[in-house]
This record gives C-alpha cells, sequence and structure tokens, in this order.
C-alpha cells in the first residue's frame, strides 16, 4: 500500500513518501512528441548503438 499525503498536510521538513516513474520506450517516445526532441537516440535502438550508446537514453529534461 502506498502511503498518501494530503497537500494540507505538507509542510517545509514534511518528508514525502518514495515514488517510482517506470521509463519505457513509448514513455520516451511520448515525451520526444511533447518536447519536441525527436533525436533517434532516444528511441531507436540501433541508431543509438550506431553512434556508441550502449542502448536508447532518456531525454536530459525527461529526469
Amino acid at each position: 500500500m502506498t502511503a498518501k499525503v494530503s497537500y494540507a498536510d505538507v509542510e517545509v521538513g514534511t518528508e514525502l513518501p518514495a515514488a517510482s516513474f517506470p521509463v519505457t520506450r513509448a514513455t520516451l517516445v511520448q515525451y520526444a512528441g511533447a518536447s519536441g526532441d525527436f533525436n533517434p537516440i532516444h528511441w531507436n535502438e540501433k541508431f543509438a548503438v550506431g553512434v556508441g550508446l550502449p542502448d536508447v537514453i532518456a531525454h536530459g529534461m525527461f529526469t
């Protein structure tokens, strides 16, 4: 079960519960669409490996 914190209960110093946001090829392509950055190193594994990367990489601002 995930802990929930109400906005009204948050003050400076309040520790928020951990959250995770899985990154998939689909989310990378969606982010490319939202940002307008369609560089193939973000979604095309063959291209990314071809330019020396180990795999596709997330957009810097995505993180």
